[in-house]
């Protein structure tokens, strides 16, 4: 473990240099990604501006859960961004050799190969706006709540990651997986308001089939509400859990099937 913290710790800091030499790449990401969340924000003014609530959600509460999803969304774009290069190139142009010739987990070393900085636009306004939401809101047990929200982050993370390595994982049988996840990741931005306002069978899709709703919605109720343990409880962590070992399973036999480039 010590030895995978420590190169780890090398890759942050090449990444951090090939950043210092790309900083204007860095800023208009950074801007372009605020110029989207300012059109998404002023859309929920405008609602909210006709109707006190959505569905018993009031506005705080769905910036709440606007807020949230950025945050482990940004969290995972900041270190598994290659995941996205992996499903578009990495097996057409046989870049997994290498990977495999070296005494390092193959997966540590995608994971590593680079660090997406342009992430902390994502966090930086996930957190500004989840904090300005908090203002407004009042929670049974706060501490509870607070401890809740930290522990979901990681679940959230998880299962942004957990997403990408399937689909990454699946071009080692299909070569190219890069639009099959550019249109299963376009279904997250469903997750940054209230499931309720959507369909049962959406519902059901975005909690239990491409899982973003566990991310975000359902983590909200129990915050809201400073619940430690209930039948949602059981949904994330069931969720959760099924997708890490489905991404395990697929990434390894995966490995294993793969044959190279060339002819």
């Amino acid at each position: 473990m010590k030895r995978y913290v420590k190169l780890y710790g090398l890759y942050l800091r090449n990444s951090f240099k090939i950043l210092r030499l790309s900083t204007a790449n860095f800023i208009v990401g950074f801007v372009a990604f605020l110029a989207v969340q300012i059109s998404s924000l002023f859309f929920l003014s405008v609602t909210f501006g006709r109707i006190p609530e959505v569905n018993g959600y009031n506005f705080y509460q769905v910036l709440f859960i606007y807020g949230f999803a950025q945050i482990p969304r940004g969290l995972d774009h900041f270190y598994s961004d290659y995941l996205w290069i992996f499903s578009k190139n990495s097996i057409v142009k046989g870049e997994m050799d290498r990977y495999l010739v070296r005494p390092v987990s193959p997966y540590f070393q995608v994971i590593c190969e680079r660090v997406q900085y342009d992430a902390f636009g994502e966090i930086v306004v996930g957190v500004a706006l989840t904090l300005y939401a908090l203002r407004e809101l009042t929670f049974p047990n706060p501490m509870v709540s607070l401890i809740l929200g930290i522990f979901y982050l990681i679940t959230g993370c998880i299962i942004y990651t957990s997403i990408k390595t399937i689909v990454a994982a699946l071009a080692f049988w299909l070569k190219r997986t890069i639009f099959i996840l550019q249109a299963i990741y376009g279904l997250s931005n469903l997750t940054q308001y209230p499931l309720s306002i959507y369909p049962k069978g959406v519902q059901a899709i975005l909690i239990f089939i491409v899982p973003f709703g566990v991310v975000s919605f359902l983590p909200a109720t129990v915050i809201f509400t400073s619940t430690i343990f209930n039948l949602t409880t059981l949904v994330i962590l069931g969720v959760t859990t099924f997708f890490v070992l489905v991404a395990m399973i697929i990434w390894k036999k995966g490995v294993m099937s793969y044959e190279s480039a060339g002819n």
